[in-house]
C-alpha cells in the first residue's frame, strides 16, 4: 500500500514544497505578475504570449513584493500612528469635558446664590441641559475611544505577523503568501474610524438670559425693553439713537469688532486708532449713541468755558475792583451759582442716561460674545472636515502614483505596436509603387505596337474587351526555387516626390492605383500576379481573347499584387 509512497525529511519537505511546480515537478524560475503565481519551464511555454510580458524572474518578483509589501506595512504603521493619536486627543478631550463641566457649574452656582429660592427650577433645568450636552458628548467621544481602542490590538497583531513573516520566509515562501496578506492588509487598513473630533469639548449655555427671565417679577422689566426718560430734556437727548434701532439684536456688528479681545492679544497704538474710528464712523446704535454724546459734550463743553470765563471775570472783579459801572457783584455771583447747578443737573441726567446703556449694551456684547464662540465652534468642525479631505486627496495621490507604472508599460506597448504597424503598411505601399514603376517601364516600348494593333480604334486607344500583348521578362529565381526582384528594375531608387511625400499621400496614391484597375480590368488580367508566359501561336491568341469575351470575375486585390 505504501509502496509507492516516498519518505523524505520534514526539513526537506519544507523546503522543497515552495520550490517546485506541483503540476509538472519544475523548479520555479518565473513569476506572473498579471495571475500572481510562480512559473516553471513547462509552465511558462504553455503561457500566451500576451501573458508573458507580465513575467519576470523569481529574484525581481521577490524584490517587488517585498517592496509592496513594504509600503502597506508603511500604510498600516501611519494609521497606527493616526490611531494612537487619535485615542490620546480623546482622552484629553474627555478630561477637558470633565473640567469644564465642572467649571461650568461653579459658575452657574456663584452666580445664583443670592437668590436661590427664586431660581431653583431654574437652575435645575441649566444643570440638566449641562447634563444632556455632558452625556451626549461623552456618549459620542467614548463610541469613537472603544472603536478606537479596540481597532488598535488588531493592527497591532497584523504588524507582528507581516513582520515576523517577512523575515522567517524565504523567497519561494514569500512569493506563494505574499499576495493573500495583502490582500488581509488592504481589508485591514479599510477598519479606520475617524481620528479627529467632529465636535468641541465645551459646554455652553446662555444662562445668564435664561435667569434675567426668571427673575423678571423680582428685578423688573428685561434690559431689552426700553425705558422711557423721567423728564422732557432727557427724553429728547437720545432720540437718534433710539430712533436707529439702540436695543436691537440683529445690529451692533462694529460692537463685536472691539469686544473680542479675547480672541487676538492687544492691538497697537495704530490699530486701536483705526479700531475706534470705525466704531465711531461706523452704523449701529453703539456708533448712533457715540456721534449724538459727541455732539452732546461738546455742546456742555462750550458752556463749562463760558462759565469759567465768567468765573475769572468775577473774581478779578472782586479782587481789583476796577469797574464801577459793572452790575452788581452780588447778581453776576448769582447768575454763575445758578448756571453751575444747572449744567450739575444737565451732567447727573447725562450720568443716569449712561448707566442705563451701560446694561444694553452689556447684554448686546453678552451676545456677541456667545455668537463669537458658536461661529469658532463651526469653525473649527469646518477645519477639521478640511483635514479629513486632504487625508482623503493624499490617499487618492497614492494609489495614482501606484498605477504610475502599469500604465506607462500599457500606453508603451501601444505606441509600438501602432508604429509597427503603420511601418508594414508603408513597406507594402512601396512595393506596390515599385511594381507600378516596372509594369510601367515595360508598356513604352510597346505603345507605337499598341497603336497599330487590330485591337486599337481609329485613334489609338485600347478596346476594353481585347488583350493587348506585351513582352513577358522571365524572372529569376535561385536555388531553392524562390524568386526575388531584380535589381535592375526594383532596385533603382524612387524619385525624390515620392520620397517626400507622407504616410497620408501614399495611402492616396494606393488608393488611386485601385480604382485605376478596377476600371481596366483588361490589364489587370494582363499583369497577373505571377506574370505567367504567354504562348507566341495564333491559336493560344485566340483562346484568350476567348476568355476575355466571357463574363468577367471581380479584379483581384491590390494585396494579390505582392509577392
Amino acid at each position: 500500500m505504501f509502496s509507492s509512497h516516498d519518505i523524505v525529511h520534514m526539513s526537506k519537505c519544507s523546503k522543497e514544497v515552495h520550490r517546485r511546480c506541483a503540476v509538472h515537478g519544475e523548479q520555479y524560475i518565473m513569476f506572473s505578475n498579471s495571475q500572481r503565481n510562480m512559473l516553471c519551464v513547462n509552465c511558462f511555454r504553455d503561457t500566451p504570449a500576451e501573458a508573458r510580458l507580465h513575467c519576470v524572474d523569481i529574484d525581481t518578483a521577490y524584490t517587488q513584493s517585498n517592496k509592496k509589501l513594504d509600503r502597506s506595512i508603511s500604510t498600516v504603521r501611519e494609521i497606527q500612528n493616526s490611531v494612537r493619536e487619535g485615542v490620546i486627543t480623546y482622552r484629553n478631550l474627555l478630561e477637558e469635558l470633565q473640567q469644564s463641566t465642572d467649571s461650568e457649574k461653579l459658575t452657574i452656582q456663584s452666580f445664583c446664590q443670592g437668590m436661590l429660592d427664586a431660581i431653583n427650577k431654574t437652575q435645575a433645568s441649566m444643570v440638566l441641559e449641562i447634563q444632556r450636552q455632558y452625556e451626549s458628548k461623552e456618549r459620542l467621544f467614548k463610541s469613537h475611544l472603544m472603536n478606537l481602542s479596540a481597532i488598535l490590538p488588531t493592527l497591532q497583531m497584523h504588524l507582528m505577523l507581516c513582520q515576523g513573516f517577512a523575515s522567517a520566509a524565504n523567497k519561494f515562501q514569500f512569493l506563494d503568501l505574499a499576495y493573500p496578506m495583502m490582500d488581509r492588509l488592504a481589508l485591514v487598513s479599510q477598519l479606520s474610524q475617524p481620528i479627529r473630533p467632529s465636535q468641541s469639548s465645551q459646554i455652553r449655555t446662555n444662562y445668564k438670559s435664561e435667569f434675567a427671565q426668571s427673575l423678571e417679577p423680582w428685578i423688573g422689566k428685561s434690559s431689552f425693553t426700553h425705558h422711557p426718560a423721567n423728564t422732557s430734556e432727557s427724553s429728547g437727548m437720545y432720540e437718534d439713537s433710539q430712533a436707529s434701532g439702540i436695543i436691537s439684536t440683529s445690529q451692533g456688528t462694529s460692537v463685536g469688532s472691539t469686544a473680542s479681545i479675547p480672541l487676538h492679544p492687544a492691538p497697537s497704538r495704530k490699530q486701536h486708532s483705526a479700531l475706534r474710528a470705525k466704531a465711531l464712523e461706523g452704523e449701529g446704535p453703539f456708533s448712533n449713541h457715540c456721534r449724538s454724546f459727541d455732539t452732546q459734550i461738546k455742546e456742555i463743553s462750550g458752556q463749562l468755558a463760558s462759565l469759567r470765563d465768567r468765573l475769572l471775570e468775577l473774581q478779578r472783579d472782586v479782587t481789583l475792583l476796577r469797574r464801577a459801572a459793572t452790575p452788581p457783584l452780588a447778581k453776576r455771583h448769582l447768575s454763575i451759582a445758578r448756571d453751575c447747578e444747572k449744567l450739575d443737573d444737565t451732567l447727573q441726567r447725562y450720568h443716569v442716561e449712561l448707566d442705563r446703556l451701560r446694561s444694553v449694551f452689556d447684554t448686546l456684547w453678552q451676545e456677541q460674545l456667545y455668537r463669537i464662540h458658536v461661529e469658532q465652534d463651526i469653525f473649527r468642525s469646518q477645519m477639521n472636515d478640511i483635514v479629513s479631505l486632504r487625508c482623503e486627496v493624499k490617499q487618492l495621490a497614492t494609489v495614482a502614483q501606484q498605477l504610475e507604472p502599469y500604465v506607462k508599460t500599457l500606453s508603451s506597448q501601444t505606441n509600438l505596436e501602432e508604429v509597427a504597424n503603420l511601418q508594414a503598411l508603408i513597406d507594402r505601399i512601396s512595393l506596390l509603387k515599385a511594381s507600378e514603376q516596372h509594369q510601367s517601364h515595360n508598356r513604352r516600348p510597346n505603345e507605337s505596337r499598341q497603336m497599330m494593333s487590330p485591337t486599337s480604334d481609329g485613334d489609338g486607344s485600347c478596346k476594353p474587351e481585347l488583350p493587348t500583348r506585351e513582352t513577358i521578362h522571365p524572372r529569376p529565381t535561385t536555388s531553392q526555387g524562390q524568386t526575388f526582384l531584380d535589381t535592375s528594375i526594383y532596385g533603382r531608387s524612387q524619385p525624390a516626390e515620392s520620397r517626400a511625400r507622407g504616410v497620408i499621400s501614399q495611402l492616396i496614391e494606393k488608393v488611386r492605383i485601385k480604382e485605376d484597375r478596377k476600371k481596366s480590368p483588361v490589364q489587370e488580367e494582363i499583369r497577373g500576379p505571377i506574370l505567367r508566359e504567354r504562348s507566341k501561336s495564333e491559336g493560344r491568341g485566340k483562346d484568350l481573347i476567348r476568355t476575355e469575351e466571357q463574363p468577367k470575375s471581380n479584379p483581384p486585390d491590390v494585396d494579390s499584387w505582392m509577392f
